[in-house]
């Protein structure tokens, strides 16, 4: 035992030891401290957790009681997050390293990026990302040594934040590392592949680089038109991003075959109700008014407005983007 346990330490060390079979029979708390044990020290979100063993937060809830009421498990203050009490931490550690869990960890990162993908692109949603990045660092650091497209993937979705709050440089150097990190593995992650070079053509037009980002965005429009084909989301998204960029750079009739493109494989596959189609319909129409059509502009955007004050309520920032390209128009 490390010579700075004191006697008590100790003692809980070795009832924690023989205490192991025991909780091999609460299977599920089993588990949700091996999870805790091998992610970072901060409190883990109920939601994060369950993502990560595969469970419903429902099913959470009485094994997360009996680990509060025994000790194993701490309740923030603030709200339903736990961390592992330090002690258990370590015997875990010690006693079940993570080496040969190659497939555990892989498994974990999967789910891990699931969770954090589906919370990357809604400002709304920011704060609960920051909140769980200690837990995204730790389990990078944990598969990195398999080389596997989850280390590009989780250094990937580490660029958001700083997106986010307008930091782009370092964005950017995020977004370049995880495709670089991607290139060492040929032939596995198109469909991240694609995330990756659009999520880089956006750092570089917010840089300014609009040759290089369009670029990067065609390349992922071609990857997802030979993955999912035309009438697909990711498809859609990549047509409206290549459109948007066109803009950018100053060709404006270019730039609404794009987005009419784009907004035609959106109103089929989710419908003219959705703030993806609305924001589809703003575009069209600011390209038609920079083309010099007030009449379709403002048809346009009006529709996109009707849209997102029904979806999103009067005091979004895209509802309100939208009302004041009605007043200019």
């Amino acid at each position: 035992m490390p010579s700075s346990f004191t006697r008590h330490e100790k003692d809980l060390f070795l009832i924690l030891k023989v205490s192991k079979p025991v909780l091999a029979q609460a299977s599920l708390l089993n588990d949700i401290l091996d999870i805790l044990a091998w992610s970072g020290s901060t409190f883990m979100g109920v939601s994060l957790l369950a993502a990560l063993l595969g469970k419903t937060e429902t099913e959470l809830f009485t094994p997360l009681q009996i680990g509060e009421s025994l000790h194993l498990l701490q309740k923030a203050r603030d709200g339903e997050r736990y961390d592992i009490h330090h002690l258990v931490r370590r015997v875990l550690q010690e006693q079940y390293p993570i080496t040969h869990r190659e497939q555990w960890i892989k498994e974990t990162c999967q789910r891990l990026g699931d969770w954090f993908e589906e919370r990357r692109k809604e400002y709304r949603d920011l704060t609960v990302f920051e909140t769980e990045m200690d837990h995204l660092k730790q389990w990078l650091n944990h598969v990195k040594p398999y080389h596997s497209s989850h280390v590009a993937r989780l250094t990937w979705l580490q660029g958001y934040p700083p997106y986010h709050w307008g930091k782009y440089r370092e964005s950017r150097r995020l977004v370049e590392s995880a495709l670089a990190l991607l290139s060492e593995t040929p032939g596995e992650g198109p469909k991240l592949k694609a995330n990756i070079l659009d999520d880089l053509g956006y750092a570089y037009s917010k840089q300014e680089e609009f040759k290089k980002g369009l670029e990067c965005q065609t390349q992922a429009l071609k990857i997802r038109q030979q993955l999912f084909g035309e009438q697909h989301p990711d498809t859609a998204l990549s047509i409206f991003n290549v459109g948007k960029t066109y803009v950018e750079l100053g060709d404006y009739k270019k730039a609404l075959d794009y987005q009419l493109r784009a907004l035609e494989i959106q109103k089929k596959l989710l419908g003219e109700q959705h703030p993806d189609t609305a924001t589809s319909l703003h575009n069209v129409g600011c390209s038609y008014l920079l083309l010099g059509n007030s009449n379709a502009a403002l048809d346009y955007v009006t529709r996109a407005f009707d849209i997102l004050y029904q979806m999103q309520g009067e005091f979004h920032q895209h509802t309100v983007v939208a009302f004041a390209n009605i007043v200019y128009t």
